[in-house]
């Protein structure tokens, strides 16, 4: 429940964004292929920044633990 609720916020759904944008698009639009789209893209990029963030992490901590060794 906390991932879904993470993904909410993060869509920005309760705050507007989506429907002012979706106000420019066409009349006839394949909506539905949009948010499917929208979705996977920002939960690629939430998975994307969480590897590089825990690879830095996960990096530094490596190099903290060879140095307490020394």
């Amino acid at each position: 429940i906390n991932a879904a609720t993470q993904i909410f916020f993060s869509l920005g759904l309760g705050f507007g964004s989506l429907i002012a944008f979706a106000s420019y698009n066409q009349y006839h639009n394949n909506f539905e292929r949009q948010a499917i789209v929208v979705s996977l893209i920002n939960s690629g990029t939430s998975i994307f920044s969480c590897i590089v963030t825990f690879a830095i992490y996960g990096f530094k901590a490596t190099v903290n633990y060879e140095n307490c060794l020394d």
